[in-house]
């Protein structure tokens, strides 16, 4: 009965490993525990510490996992800056916790993806040109005057469109 309990623990334990295992092309790193991945390795406070004598031992590319997410870490600047030009790097992380706070969406400019980044970008980076210019000042501050005299008459008001260039 021991015996039973044991294999099938074991074996449940292989299987687990063998699911979870890294890709091909995954890059070397820490051996991770299962389930927890690497996170017993990775000091509080200190990461810095632990990351730098990864690097000496694995590369400056590193492979690590948390809990059910890999994680690349890049440790010298030509490699960062030459992953941040390549397109396969302008995603955001989905995961459990991202969609849990994002109501199951990727929502916004830092947690979008995509052509809704790319366009999202765009607009933010032609609006924060341009804001320093007096005439966006005195738009805003027009639509502020508009919006605080509904608030005070009480109208009821959708929020769709309501901020144009105050948003």
């Amino acid at each position: 009965m021991i015996g039973t309990i044991v294999l099938f623990i074991v074996s449940a334990l292989l299987l687990y490993l063998w699911i979870k295992r890294r890709p091909n092309n995954f890059p070397p790193g820490p051996t991770p525990l299962p389930i927890i991945g690497n996170i017993h390795q990775m000091p509080r406070g200190h990461f810095w510490i632990a990351m730098d004598k990864w690097s000496k031992k694995y590369g400056p590319i590193i492979g690590l996992s948390a809990f059910d997410t890999l994680i690349v870490a890049i440790t010298e600047i030509d490699h960062i800056v030459a992953a941040l030009r390549k397109e396969e790097f302008q995603a955001r992380p989905n995961n459990v916790v991202t969609r849990e706070r994002m109501f199951g969406k990727l929502l916004g400019i830092f947690f979008s993806s995509g052509e809704q980044w790319s366009s999202s970008r765009k607009f933010t980076v032609k609006q924060m040109r341009a804001f320093g210019k007096n005439e966006k000042e005195n738009l805003i501050a027009d639509e502020i005057s508009q919006l605080m005299e509904t608030i005070k008459d009480g109208t009821i008001v959708q929020g769709d469109g309501l901020f144009g260039l105050a948003a």
